[in-house]
Parts: structure tokens; sequence; C-alpha cells
């Protein structure tokens, strides 16, 4: 609950970092203010970067062997039957939780579907393993659901691809017609958050696709939306028939370009926005539900 809240706080304010650190003020309060919100919106990007490139992933190569040489070393002796039963029903109860996904052979196999119940298999398993199992086939089962977890927690990027185009194309055009690159390198950087932060654990992806999500991000679907807008605007067309029979035909383009407009204003403020949408991400992504 500590680190939610610390991280809610200074992720609330990670936007602000932008616009502070980017300014001339010499008002020592701003600067301080601005200094603690770099240093939280660092301390962000380092925490995504951990997850996604150093986290050490759950063991899958225990054996029986290590496990008794472990307990050899404390004088203990081998498991008992009683104790074999006891994590052995232990991970049944975590397994009778999982959700169920194909696997490559198209058979229904065993799968975390929910945040909750990945924290409580990894509890589990920790539990498990710290008993030192001399049983091979309890052994066998921690690594196999280890190797499951390991695939569950893998991140992939789940963000929108449109809008990371757009986005750059925002960035190069602003940056043209201003004759400077700040606008680039400020939406550059929202762009980088926003491709850490959109990462999300497999296994949310596997339970959005289950419950009938088709993968689209919301983002997608608002950049499509507005594509859609201006191509199916109408376009009117006025004929005017003179009493000498001639015609006039006048073009009304108007609902097309408003929707041009429209769309080109929401792209542009959604680039612009993209750093306090990255912050958004991240809570979901790695604070919630990790």
């Amino acid at each position: 609950m500590k680190r939610l809240c610390f991280t809610t706080l200074f992720a609330l304010g990670a936007y602000s970092a932008f616009a502070q650190t980017t300014s001339s003020t010499t008002d020592v309060q701003g600067i301080i203010t601005a200094i603690i919100v770099l240093l939280a919106l660092l301390a962000m990007v380092a925490h995504m970067l951990y997850e996604n490139f150093f986290r050490k992933a759950l063991r899958t190569d225990y054996t029986a062997a290590e496990f008794r040489g472990l307990r050899k070393e404390q004088s203990l002796g081998d498991m008992t039957a009683q104790e074999a039963m006891e994590i052995d029903s232990n991970i049944d109860q975590i397994i009778a939780l999982w959700g169920e996904l194909p696997n490559e052979d198209g058979d229904m196999v065993p799968y975390p579907l929910k945040h909750s119940v990945v924290k409580k298999s990894l509890a589990t398993l920790e539990q498990a393993i710290a008993a030192m199992p001399t049983n091979s086939r309890i052994v066998e089962r921690i690594n196999d659901a280890n190797e499951i977890l390991n695939h569950a927690r893998k991140r992939q990027f789940n963000g929108s691809k449109a809008m990371v185009i757009t986005a750059v194309i925002v960035g190069i055009v602003l940056s043209a017609i201003a004759g400077s690159a700040e606008a680039a390198i400020s939406i550059g950087v929202g762009i980088a958050l926003y491709l850490l932060a959109s990462r999300s654990a497999t296994f949310l992806i596997a339970a959005k696709q289950q419950k009938g999500g088709n993968g689209t991000s919301f983002l997608s679907g608002i950049i499509g939306g507005l594509f859609m807008g201006v191509a199916t605007a109408k376009t009117y067309k006025t004929v005017t028939t003179y009493s000498d029979g001639t015609t006039k035909t006048e073009t009304d383009n108007s609902e097309t370009w408003i929707s041009l407009i429209f769309g080109l204003v929401i792209m542009v403020v959604l680039s612009v926005m993209l750093a306090l949408i990255s912050v958004i991400n991240y809570l979901r992504n790695y604070i919630i539900y990790w």
C-alpha cells in the first residue's frame, strides 16, 4: 500500500516535470519541485527498465538431489510422506485457480489469468521451494509451474503502434514549423516512455483475449475512428440549372475539412500528452497489475 501511494503521488506529477524542467523560471520553489518530480520520473523509468530487462526469471531446473544436498547440510533427512502430500495439495490448490489457454497443439492447458492468482502462485511455490522437497514428482511440478509463470510474467508491447507512428509524424511536423527540435525531443521522450509503459504482462494480454478482446489498443481505436470520420465525410453537390439550359455545379467539402481539422487537432493533443498517458499505463501495467 505504501509503495502504491508513493508511486501514485510522483506519477501524477510526472507530466508536469516536462513543462517545469524546460521553463526558464528562477523561482526556487519551482526548481525544487521540478527536481523532485524529475527524480521521481527517473525512478519510474528505472523501475520499468528493471522489470523488462533485469528481473531474474524463476528457476526451472531444480532437482531432488539439489534439495537433498541442502537438507543434508542442515542435518535433515528426506521429506516425509506427510510433508510431500501437503506441498502437493498446495500446488493443486493454486493450479485449480488458473484458467485455461490452448497450447501450440491446440490442447487446453492450465494458465494463470489474474493478477491475484499470479501473486498467490508465486507465494505458494516460494514456500514449496523453501521446504526443500526431495520428492522428484513435486520438484518436477514446481519446475513446470515456474516455467508457466515465467511466460505469464513476460512483458509484451500492448499499446498502439498507430499512436507511436502518429506521434513521430507530429513531432517532426511541429519541429519543422517551429524551426526548433524542442517539440521533437519532448514528444520523443513521450514516445520512449509510452513504449516502456505499455508493455503488459502476458497473462493480462491473454486474459483480455480470452474475454473476446481483439487486441486493439484504445488509442488505436481513437485514431482509427478519426480516419474513418474523414473517409466517410460527405461531399455535397449543388447543381443549378439556368433558363438557357446551362448548369452550374458547386461542391461543398466543408464536412471533410471539419473532420480533417478535428482529427489533426486530436492527434496533436494525444501526441503532446503521450508522457501523461505513459504514466497512466505505468500505474496499470507495473503497479496495479504488474
